[in-house]
């Protein structure tokens, strides 16, 4: 019988455990682009390390590339020259990125929204300690509205000090765009991990683990997952706590504040990674209802697992017999869709 493959995923970290045959070699490597790292594995591969060097060498060029688009602090990007211009012309990659951005503004009614990065800005949670007066988060609140972002063919305009960030958006879409680069490089047997938004190139089903929110060093659950794209937003991926109470990276659009909530994650499986990275963060600061009615109206198949801090696991109906769960302090059960 042949082996089964495991892939356990801890944000930005995994673990794969393959049998391989004696002519054939495993090979890693590591990168950090866009404040996150990213981990490259080509398993089971009889490429030579010359070429398993171009082929890492290509994918760097690959982040670099995306790094000279879309970072809010490169100054050689279209993203760092459109805040502080307001007005600029952008490739077409970027454009095509800013008009999905705003469809799913649309969709959320704003609760996604690219706009936020004067908030981000403002809080700087890796590096603050307490959270910024009330008085500055209305003052650059008053920034974050998707419809200051105007689209003219290729040129963007940013109306009332507008300024944006595709850091829900970018990790997605450099995932998809490495798994094309290995699909025509003809690559059979591949893990791809962009700060937590993993893909797999493979012939059969892998198994993904999700990290428990709480006791972040320990995995909560495994899910098996075929040719599908898995992002996962956390509270305990970047946060700080102040007087007791957790300040984390997921801004609520209304309030310029973290959206508090019972939700401690949300993972996403869906076939493209930036449908799977923009979905986990919109999906975070909605109801249970809200989300039914976002996956039912989806083109595409979503599967959604949600964990909360009551230690309840909720899982999309149709991959329920897909989750092994490993934590006893924890309930699974159907989400109802």
């Amino acid at each position: 019988m042949k082996q089964k493959k495991i892939v356990l995923v801890f944000l930005i970290s995994l673990l794969l455990f393959t049998f391989t045959s004696c002519n054939k070699k495993d090979y890693s490597e590591t990168f950090f682009y866009y404040s996150t790292f990213i981990k490259v594995d080509i398993k089971n591969s009889s490429l030579s390390e010359e070429e398993i060097k171009e082929i890492f060498e290509q994918t760097e060029d690959l982040l670099l590339k995306y790094e000279n688009m879309i970072s809010t602090t490169n100054i050689n990007s279209d993203i760092y020259k459109l805040n502080q211009s307001k007005e600029f012309l952008v490739n077409d990659e970027v454009k095509n990125l800013i008009e999905i951005s705003k469809k799913y503004s649309e969709i959320s009614e704003g609760s996604f929204d690219i706009s936020i990065y004067p908030i981000v800005k403002l809080w700087d949670i890796l590096n603050s300690k307490e959270p910024p007066s009330d008085d500055l988060i209305k003052g650059e609140l008053r920034k974050v509205d998707y419809n200051n972002i105007i689209i003219d063919g290729n040129k963007i305009s940013l109306k009332n000090e507008a300024m944006i960030d595709l850091g829900a958006v970018a990790k997605g879409y450099v995932l998809d765009k490495i798994y094309e680069l290995y699909m025509d490089l003809g690559i059979k047997e591949a893990i791809i991990n962009v700060g937590g938004n993993v893909k797999a190139i493979d012939d059969e089903k892998i198994v993904v683990g999700i990290v428990d929110p709480i006791e972040k060093s320990n995995v909560l659950l495994s899910v098996d997952v075929f040719d599908k794209a898995v992002s996962t937003t956390g509270v305990y991926e970047r946060n700080f706590v102040y007087n007791d109470k957790l300040y984390h990276h997921i801004f609520d659009t209304k309030t310029g504040y973290p959206v508090f909530n019972d939700l401690m994650s949300v993972s996403v499986i869906t076939k493209k990674g930036i449908k799977s990275d923009i979905l986990s963060t919109l999906l975070f600061s909605k109801k249970i209802d809200e989300i039914k009615e976002i996956v039912k109206n989806s083109e595409d198949d979503i599967f959604v697992i949600i964990v909360n801090n009551k230690k309840e696991v909720l899982v999309s109906d149709n991959i329920i017999n897909d989750i092994k769960l490993f934590s006893d302090d924890y309930e699974i059960k159907k989400i109802g869709f």
